[in-house]
Order: C-alpha cells, then structure tokens, then sequence
C-alpha cells in the first residue's frame, strides 16, 4: 500500500488474501466487502481501487483473480499437516466445470510446497499476474514454489492435485523457557501460549510481545527446552511490517553442541534493495511482500538449547534505509528498528522419544 513517502506496489498484489478469508464463508467479490486499496489509505464506502499514476500491482492481481476464478467461492479448503496448516492457505474452486486450485503461502518470500499429482503429469499454473507456467510431475509429485503471492493450478481432464501434508514433528517449544539479550516489552511466554496476539480493536490478547533492536547491533532469543531433542526445524511467527510493526528479515539459528554455540542455519532476505523514485506522492519504491513469518528446516540436531539471532528488522513499514530516508524526508522521523514475535514453534522429537522408539524396532 502506498503511505505518502513509499510505495509498496508489489505488497498491493498480495492483499487479496483478505478475499481468502472472506470467500472462506461465502462473500464474494460481486459483494459488498469492505476491502480496500487505494493510495491514500482506508477509503469510504463502497471501496475501490485506482492509481493516478499507473495501473497498480493490485489491479493486475484482483483482475487475475476474477478472470480465472469467475467470483465464485471455494468449496473445499485444502489440509496442509500438523506443520503446514498456518504456513500454508489454499482453496478449490469449481469455475464452469473446470477446477482450480489458488495457492499462497501466509507470509515466507520464498517457500517449496510438495503436491500429488495423479493422471497427467504436467500442470498448467498460473502467477498472480495472468503469467502462465508449467511444472512436471516426477513419480507422482511435484514441488511447487510458494510466496504471499496468489498462484493458481488449472486442472486438466482427469487430473488429480493433493497437498502432501507437512509434519515435522511435535512443537517442542510448548514447554520451553525464552530470554532475551536486551529490553522488551511484554511477557515471554507469549511467545508459546499458541495464541497469534495482535492489536485490532476488541481483540481479547491485544498486546504482542517485542524486543528492542538497534541497527548497529544483533540481538538474541534464546531458546531452553524440557530436555535433550531431536530437532528438525523452526518456526517463527512474527508481524507483517506496519506503522511501528517490524517484520524479522536477517537472522541466524545456533545450538549448543555440548560445548560450545555451533550455526545451524544462516538466513538471509532475498528482499531486494528499495529504488529511489521521484513521482507526484512518493519518493521510495519498497519491495517487501508481507512477509511476517519464516518455516526453516534444520538437519537432525540433537540438542536443548536453540538461539535466534536477530541481525536485521525492517524499520516499522520502512524495510530498510531508503525507505527510511523518503519517511524522514516526508514525516520528520523515522520508526524504530523492533524485533515483533508472535509465537516460536521448535518441531521435532525428544531424544527420550526417539530413543525408545528406536529401541521398540530392534526388539
């Protein structure tokens, strides 16, 4: 969305994930919505969408949407396993006799997705934009990649598509203790109550939990599980980049080795750099996607302690320091660099479990 200083073009593309949600109990887009997108913020009724300078990234998206998908509601909303259901949405839909399946990730830039494909191997997809691409089954299945972007897949006669279901383990992190390396605002165990806190009005959890984060310094969460486990990877859910909302973009993972903190995994958005632009309401052309959360897997790691380093946040909705400068220049001052979580999930085994489960084979 676009805020006076900055452009968030390519975000617009992926608000229609409020469609989801509102097809999900039978409103349509021939209904009133209440959705907006426009330039300068919440609109009146009826809302709309338009640009005076060009056609938007959302407009290309909603007119995809509607040519493929004709306004009609899903009728079934797609499993995705124990793991996949909140990283994952997807829906099916019946558009004159032909099937489609929309697929989204809810907020990874970049994230695989395993399908099952019966009947003919290959599949007619579809991006947020109209452009068509086709992707081969091999064996049976096929990996699709996901962003917070909208896909499609238009099913031929005969063809068959099933999500492969996603399960890494139990959520370890349910009984695991948190701290943190500096200041923070709210109650670590927010951080594993299995409730995704946010601010909307006459919500009953209202507060969501954050860390202070310089730009010149990284910060850590540490991670302390019941017992020595088996971990297979790591979720962390966080805040779409928003006002003072700050989305996780650089990171590290660590592990105590027995000795010493050993790197399991080093993370890097792939975010491009925001282009400086001079056009009648802005000057800064941001390319961040909504993203607010991050699936990593990690390679069997016996361990019971588990850090997250924090390298680099967005600045509020400003994802770094071009979109800093256009909001100085435009509101005087800038936001803060802030570390927003709403849940951690470690998924994996205890070693106890693993151990005896290994041992029931051999007897």
């Amino acid at each position: 969305m676009i805020s006076y200083s900055q452009w968030h073009s390519i975000r617009q593309a992926a608000k229609d994930e409020h469609l989801d949600a509102l097809e999900r109990v039978g409103i349509t887009t021939m209904e009133s919505h209440y959705f907006y997108m426009n330039e300068h913020g919440f609109s009146g009724y009826p809302s709309y969408l338009w640009s005076h300078h060009g056609p938007s990234a959302g407009t290309m998206a909603l007119r995809t949407r509607y040519g493929l998908l004709q306004g009609k509601v899903p009728y079934e909303t797609l499993k995705f396993g124990p793991t996949g259901e909140r990283i994952f949405y997807g829906a099916r839909y019946d558009v004159n006799g032909t099937n489609f399946i929309m697929f989204r990730n809810l907020g990874q830039r970049e994230l695989p997705m395993r399908v099952a494909v019966s009947g003919n191997p290959e599949l007619e997809l579809f991006d947020c934009f109209g452009n068509m691409y086709t992707e081969t089954a091999v064996d049976g299945e096929a990996v699709l990649q996901t962003s917070t972007l909208a896909a499609y897949i238009r099913l031929k006669a005969g063809q068959s598509v099933y999500m492969i279901p996603l399960d890494m383990g139990a959520n370890l992190a349910t009984t695991a203790n948190f701290s943190y390396s500096t200041n923070f605002t709210g109650n670590l165990e927010q951080l594993n109550n299995d409730i995704f806190e946010t601010i909307h009005p006459s919500n009953p959890h209202p507060s969501i939990w954050w860390g202070a984060k310089s730009p010149e310094k990284s910060e850590t969460l540490e991670i302390t599980l019941s017992e020595l486990s088996n971990i297979r990877g790591i979720s962390l859910f966080g805040t779409r980049a928003d006002n003072s909302f700050s989305a996780l973009l650089d990171f590290d993972i660590l592990f105590w080795d027995g000795t010493d903190w050993a790197l399991a995994e080093e993370v890097r958005s792939t975010m491009p750099v925001s282009d400086r632009v001079r056009m009648s309401d802005h000057t800064a052309q941001t390319w961040y996607l909504g993203e607010n959360l991050w699936l990593i897997p990690l390679p069997d790691i016996r361990t019971d302690r588990l850090r997250v380093v924090a390298h680099r946040t967005t600045y509020g909705f400003c994802p770094d320091e071009i979109g800093v400068e256009a909001q100085i220049n435009s509101w005087g001052s800038p936001n803060d660099q802030r570390w927003h979580i709403r849940e951690v999930q470690i998924h994996g085994e205890t070693a106890t479990y693993v151990d005896n489960a290994e041992g029931a084979q051999h007897r």
